[in-house]
Formats: structure tokens, C-alpha cells, sequence
């Protein structure tokens, strides 16, 4: 199988037909046809590229992660063809070991350096914000939200994840300041190892997303990937859930690879 991931000249390939197809105009035949023209080396791909199999469970968390990929653009799974998917192993220090996790490692001192904190908490009930175009099609669930704090307690980062028994979905993740994003990545990676196989986010396929996105992934260890859901309850009201539990031990505190750890509050009350 061809090479295909971020940076291979299939990937680049791809996103500079999908670049090109954007810029078509119009909407008569010619048009037309010139979309259908590019579509056919991305549907190609799409083929070659490696598939993840998603085991969801029906718990609330599950059926958050199993409404966002059944939402159709068209006649096609929207968020399926070619996602950012990141494989998680058993122990954190086997993900940041070796030469592809220097960048991490780098951000993650200066991280230190600059004081930041990380911050959990649990919420019952959310639903994506009025800007998600998904707020219609997810129902309201459980989910971690996750906050960068510097030293002043000042909110410099954050990020929504919901968490599966093998599969967490990151809703979104932003950052007013580049170390801070790194090191909230990490925080959530190192929760998550261990408990589930695979991390996803919420993105259009990888060769649409800008290039500070595409690199930022892939200097993470992502992979494209097409997805293959099972156990996908069909979207529906959420029934009254009990609070999201934060899964990890309350007495072991997070390193993110830092050298003086920061304990990760796991009730950390929203403002």
C-alpha cells in the first residue's frame, strides 16, 4: 500500500486536488464536471488509506462519539473518509519516547517554564456551542472539559473530549498561546492511555484541514485514517445521565513529561 499519511506525496497529492476542486466556480455542466474530474483521485485515496474500526458502546459518552460520525454531508459520512486518528498505547512514556516526540517534549519544557497548570472537570450535559454546525445533531451527553491555566490563573487553553470505553472524540481544542496547546494535548493523551485505543477529533477530512492543523497532528503521532463505526445507536434524545466520572486515580498526579508535576485537580468547579 502506498504511503498515504501526513507529509507522503499521496497526501500531498490529495490536498492539492481537494484545493483545486474548491476553487471551482459555478454550478453548470462544465462545473460539473470538473468537480467529478478531481473527485475521482480522491475517491482513489480514500481506498488506499488504512481503516480503524470503532467499537462504540451505548453509554452516553458512545452515543455522542457515534452521532458525530453518523452525520451525513450529502450521501456520504461526513467525518469517515480520511480522519486524523491517533493510536494510543498502553503507557504514556511509550508515546513520548523517541526522535518524533522531540517537538512535544520541547513545547512541553517551555510549558514548564512558563507555569502553566492543567485543570479538569466533569460536565452532565453539554451540547455543541451555536457556532458547531453539529449542535442539531448531537445530543446532550457527558464529556471532560480541560483548561490551561497560567500562572496569574488565567484560562490560556482549552478543550472538550468525550471518552468511550475504546474510542474519545475531541470536540475541539484552542489555545491562546502555543506552548499551552502542547502541553494540554499531552495531559489529555496521558489520561487516556491505558483506557482507550484511539483519539479522534472533529475535523473535515485531514487534506482539507489548513496546514498549521495538518503539521500540528502530525508531529502527534496521527495517522489517516478511514473509519469504520459499529455499535452506532441512532441519534436520539439523551435520557438524564449521571455525572461524567473522571476515570483516572484521584492520588496519582499528571506528568505530561514535565519534571515537577502539577496534580490535576479532578473537580475543578466551572466558573
Amino acid at each position: 500500500m502506498a504511503e498515504t499519511g501526513y507529509g507522503s506525496a499521496e497526501f500531498l497529492r490529495a490536498c492539492r486536488v481537494a484545493t483545486a476542486c474548491r476553487e471551482i466556480q459555478g454550478t453548470g455542466m462544465r462545473a460539473s464536471l470538473e468537480r467529478l474530474r478531481g473527485s475521482a483521485p480522491l475517491a482513489r485515496y480514500h481506498r488506499r488509506l488504512p481503516v480503524t474500526e470503532l467499537r462504540l458502546t451505548d453509554a452516553p459518552p458512545g452515543r455522542m462519539i457515534a452521532e458525530h460520525f453518523a452525520i451525513r454531508a450529502g450521501s456520504h459520512f461526513r467525518y469517515r473518509s480520511a480522519q486524523g486518528v491517533l493510536v494510543l498505547p498502553g503507557d504514556y512514556a511509550d508515546y513520548m519516547r523517541g526522535r518524533s516526540r522531540q517537538a512535544l517534549r520541547t513545547n512541553l519544557g517551555h510549558a514548564r517554564r512558563a507555569g502553566f497548570a492543567i485543570h479538569c472537570y466533569a460536565v452532565d450535559n453539554w451540547v455543541p456551542g451555536h457556532g458547531d454546525a453539529r449542535r442539531d445533531q448531537i445530543s446532550p451527553g457527558p464529556i471532560e472539559r480541560w483548561l490551561v491555566t497560567d500562572p496569574t490563573g488565567h484560562c490560556v487553553a482549552d478543550a472538550i473530549v468525550s471518552v468511550d470505553s475504546e474510542a474519545a472524540l475531541l470536540h475541539g481544542l484552542v489555545s491562546s498561546v502555543t506552548n499551552a496547546r502542547w502541553f494540554l494535548h499531552a495531559a489529555i493523551v496521558e489520561r487516556l492511555c491505558g483506557t482507550c485505543h484511539v483519539l479522534l477529533t472533529n475535523g473535515e477530512n485531514a487534506y482539507l484541514l489548513p496546514p498549521g492543523h495538518q503539521h500540528f497532528q502530525r508531529l502527534l503521532g496521527f495517522e489517516i485514517s478511514r473509519l469504520r463505526v459499529s455499535g452506532s445507536p441512532a441519534p436520539a434524545p439523551a435520557p438524564p445521565s449521571d455525572p461524567a466520572a473522571l476515570q483516572w486515580p484521584p492520588d496519582e498526579p499528571f506528568t505530561c513529561g514535565i519534571a515537577a508535576p502539577r496534580p490535576v485537580d479532578p473537580v475543578l468547579a466551572p466558573a
